[in-house]
């Protein structure tokens, strides 16, 4: 098998139809139907090739599932590089690709956090879980709410009322959905006690001394420290500069 010098060409296939190009243009060449062409190459040997079960274990799924889909061209199955008494098989170097890339891919993680026959991730399973459990002991447990599935009690107003209980339900719940250890320090948070741009003075020079100007957000990481009044220092400031008056 010979190729043309200088020209490079990525896939087999590539090198296989340039070399029959060539051949072609030979007058003394034998016809391409009465040629065999053998390949050869270090993942074609017999301990680098993997049958659909390996094949599978390697991407992490079912050999059902790898056939399927073959059957029905689906998952971006390659190519096998040789058939054996039938079978497909494929070089250990395409099957880690191919395993690699399927990995990466959208489907592959959501398939890998699907939980039983849906595909919600573990966390999404179990809140549908409880609140499908707690849906269920409101409207059917409780008399006073089982009572409303009687046809006279199938109402807008009465569904309202259901709904609005069942909603109370998920709001006074919601420390299990977002629990409150995830949330900020409180006093980072609290708007009663302390302003949201807590502020300490700025100092500068003058010929007095310091005086505090314009007010700055805090910034650091800890609760601020607690502050004189700003009108409580510029008096003092003021009574400083009264001869006779005590600092």
């Amino acid at each position: 098998m010979t190729t043309a010098v200088g020209t490079t060409n990525t896939y087999w296939t590539d090198h296989l139809a340039l070399w029959a190009k060539h051949r072609a243009d030979r007058d003394s060449a034998l016809p391409l139907e009465r040629c065999v062409v053998k390949l050869s190459a270090p993942e074609f040997a017999g301990d680098q090739l993997l049958g659909i079960q390996e094949m599978a274990d390697l991407a992490g799924i079912a050999a059902s599932t790898l056939r399927a889909y073959i059957s029905r061209g689906e998952g971006d199955v390659p190519l096998p590089q040789a058939t054996i008494s039938g079978r497909s098989a494929w070089s250990r170097p395409v099957a880690q690709d191919w395993g690699t890339a399927r990995s990466r891919s959208t489907d592959s993680v959501v398939a890998t956090l699907a939980t039983g026959e849906t595909n919600n991730a573990p966390g999404v399973k179990d809140l549908w879980d409880r609140y499908t459990e707690i849906f269920r002991s409101e409207l059917f447990s409780d008399p006073a709410t089982r009572k409303r599935w009687a046809i006279r009690w199938r109402g807008e107003e009465e569904v309202h009322k259901v709904a609005h209980r069942l909603a109370w339900t998920v709001a006074a719940d919601l420390d299990h959905i977002i629990p409150t250890s995830a949330l900020p320090p409180p006093w980072s948070t609290r708007s009663s006690t302390t302003s949201p741009c807590n502020t300490t003075p700025k100092l500068r020079s003058s010929s007095t001394g310091s005086r505090p100007t314009s007010p700055r957000c805090w910034t650091g990481s800890s609760p601020p420290p607690r502050l004189r009044p700003l009108r409580h220092q510029r008096h003092r400031a003021r009574c400083r500069r009264t001869p006779g008056h005590p600092a």
